[in-house]
């Protein structure tokens, strides 16, 4: 079977750590490319197709060992990469996409811009990525900084602030500017270390007004805070630098965490239609070359605005910048929620794992709408009749500050709809969804499927 050298680049990213990482992932990059039509593929085609996939190129990424939960991966060091994610570039001693850690230039201030795909630049030349930009921009006026590239296709703030606190003695910084995006919070550090198919929790990065939202994100503003004031007991400045398109949420979760770092977020216009690749190429429509430079620019601004780039001249941009404050406008945030009620959940609906239509996995997250005075959550178990799967341990538990779990054991195989009832507590009354997380002991690859299930999706109701 021939395979295109993008697609086949791109499936090398698939070949980590386990074959059934290397299922999945290959699943969700697949499916984003008009020449491969999954759905008109058997299952002994998919494995074949897979198994051509990583005998034809090498491991893309690895996991960085004994750096603590949650860890991080980051790619294969010292390597020449050929058009990977768009890309072609030569990873460094520490696998990332920037010029040598050591030894660093004693001529030179480090900055060390930390963060996902938008830092990593996609489909970009080196010299047009973000960081490279930025660069640029702090040299105009002679070589006195260097920007050291420590972005990720994929991280997430948890892989961010664990790589930077694990690597610091080796990166030895000058200023760090840390770059979250809106989909940061999701725990897709999972698939790298072989827990996604057993745990994975992939948001479709939407802020619902939800306890499990609000916590996930007022967790990871904690863990940004802490990690700043480490970085700053030792000298080392701080940029919180919110890219992508955030829109009104960082100040609304600055408020909730008490954030007290300097942080600024990129102006949304500089993330519009015009400065974005189109999904044909890039699935995650990416900034594009100007793009990048805007970013890049508004960085170089805001380095100067917060006194860690001193000497230099802000470049002219028709955004001035803004560092972030506690104070939101409560009604862009209602408007925001409301869009996420109103537009999104009808299209996207409950499922917070959207890996296959008809089955759970060994875990499924259910974000469904409640009504304030609503108090009882049903969640309807549909088993699947299959050897081996039973006796089958469902936990069943509601995100909140009080403690709501059930759990129920299915001896054997029943059809028809089981259904638990779960209490909605007051707690939840002021958001506009409940989180309902059900979790299976056990899973297994029936007929037909790639990944191992252990139930066809439960049905989550609120009444």
């Amino acid at each position: 079977m021939k395979i295109d050298r993008v697609a086949r680049t791109l499936l090398a990213a698939t070949t980590v750590l386990a074959t059934t990482t290397v299922l999945l992932v290959g699943y969700v990059v697949w499916s984003q490319f008009r020449g491969i039509q999954l759905e008109s593929l058997t299952p002994k085609q998919r494995l074949a197709l897979l198994d051509q996939a990583e005998r034809v190129s090498p491991p893309l990424f690895r996991k960085f060992l004994f750096s603590g939960t949650p860890g991080f991966y980051h790619l294969q060091p010292n390597r020449a990469h050929e058009n990977v994610y768009g890309a072609t570039f030569t990873t460094n001693d520490l696998g990332f996409r920037a010029v040598p850690t050591e030894p660093k230039p004693a001529d030179r201030r480090r900055v060390v811009v930390v963060g996902d795909s938008w830092t990593f630049s996609p489909f970009m030349r080196e010299e047009a990525t973000f960081p490279a930009q930025l660069e640029s921009f702090l040299n105009r006026q002679g070589p006195r900084w260097q920007v050291y590239n420590m972005g990720m296709m994929g991280w997430t703030t948890a892989n961010e602030v664990s790589a930077l606190r694990t690597l610091l003695p080796r990166l030895k910084p000058d200023a760090v500017i840390i770059c979250p995006t809106p989909n940061d919070v999701d725990e897709s550090f999972s698939i790298w270390d072989g827990r996604m198919v057993t745990q994975g929790f992939t948001s479709r990065a939407i802020f619902r007004n939800s306890h499990m939202t609000e916590r996930r994100w007022v967790e990871a503003f904690h863990s940004l805070q802490e990690t700043a004031e480490l970085l700053e007991s030792k000298g080392i400045p701080v940029l919180l630098y919110f890219t992508a398109n955030w829109r009104g949420m960082p100040a609304y979760f600055a408020n909730r965490s008490d954030l007290t770092v300097p942080s600024v977020v990129l102006p949304s216009d500089y993330v519009a239609t015009r400065y974005r690749l189109p999904a044909r190429v890039d699935p995650g429509e990416h900034a594009t070359e100007q793009g990048n430079g805007l970013i890049a620019a508004y960085a170089h601004n805001a380095l100067i605005e917060a006194g860690i780039a001193e000497g230099l001249e802000p470049l002219p941009l028709d955004h001035a910048v803004e560092f972030l404050g506690h104070d939101y406008d409560p009604g862009r945030i209602e408007e925001e929620f409301r869009w996420a009620l109103e537009d999104i959940y009808p299209s996207h609906g409950p499922d917070m794992i959207p890996i296959d239509r008809d089955y759970m996995l060994r875990r499924g997250i259910y974000t469904v709408p409640a009504e304030a005075d609503a108090r009882k959550i049903l969640v309807k178990i549909r088993l699947i009749d299959s050897p081996g799967l039973y006796p089958l341990v469902v936990e069943l538990r509601v995100d909140a500050p009080e403690k709501i779990l059930e759990t129920r054991t299915f001896e054997e195989f029943a059809s028809g709809e089981h259904v638990v009832t779960l209490t909605k507590p007051h707690s939840l009354d002021g958001y506009d969804f409940v989180d309902v997380v059900i979790d299976a002991d056990r899973a297994v690859v029936p007929a037909g499927k790639i990944l191992p299930v252990s139930m066809r999706h439960p049905t989550v109701e609120v009444e």
